[in-house]
């Protein structure tokens, strides 16, 4: 039961949304809904910004115990979702100031159209966004730096482009090193279109870990 005023709003819980933002929800037929009398309010900005304020005080002080779990994981994930962001924009920003030759991607191209690939070659930054909690404080993660030639390239040739392009950029990243605990190699992997014909790639895969 959710009390906002005078109204009470059975079933109703708060959640942090892809935007950012707290709402307050209501679980409809299986589904999250907002409460149409709550969104009336409105709420949302309010909420956002009594969280962004108290956020160290609402972790160190006892939730309401039918609140707090809830609470508090989606407080960690929403902490989580920013910190991937900040790790991902250091990568990206080291990328970009090496004169690799290439374009910089967040999503892979393959997720794109397939005129895209005229574009090649491409490097593609992408962090895995799940993430590991390890403990309270410690996560990991999988940061993947996939390069993208075309189809006909040898992989002696991504190897080459790893190693002039890469290694030297992902070997000194200070902006990346303030943000993490540890970072180590843990895979490097090849990939062909098979379907199309259009592009090959190798993914180098780092393990990082990282504190909330």
């Amino acid at each position: 039961m959710l009390v906002v005023g005078n109204r009470r709003i059975p079933g109703a819980f708060i959640q942090q949304l892809k935007n950012g933002r707290w709402h307050v929800m209501q679980r409809v037929a299986g589904k999250n809904r907002y409460p149409i009398d709550v969104v009336k309010i409105p709420m949302a900005v309010p909420l956002t910004t009594a969280f962004k304020q108290n956020i160290e005080r609402i972790r160190r002080e006892r939730l309401p115990k039918e609140l707090g779990y809830a609470l508090q994981h989606q407080l960690r994930m929403g902490n989580k979702a920013m910190k991937h962001t900040e790790l991902r924009a250091a990568v990206l920003d080291a990328l970009e100031k090496h004169d690799t030759g290439a374009t910089l991607l967040m999503v892979a191209p393959l997720f794109l159209m397939r005129r895209i690939f005229r574009q090649l070659p491409f490097i593609s930054p992408a962090l895995n966004t799940r993430g590991e909690e390890l403990d309270s404080d410690t996560w990991q993660a999988e940061l993947h730096i996939e390069v993208f030639l075309p189809a006909q390239v040898p992989d002696s040739e991504l190897d080459s482009w790893m190693e002039s392009r890469i290694y030297p950029v992902m070997s000194d990243i200070p902006a990346l090193s303030d943000l993490i605990t540890s970072m180590v190699a843990s895979g490097y992997d090849y990939r062909r279109d098979d379907d199309a014909g259009l592009w090959s790639s190798a993914d180098l895969t780092y393990v990082i870990t990282y504190e909330m």
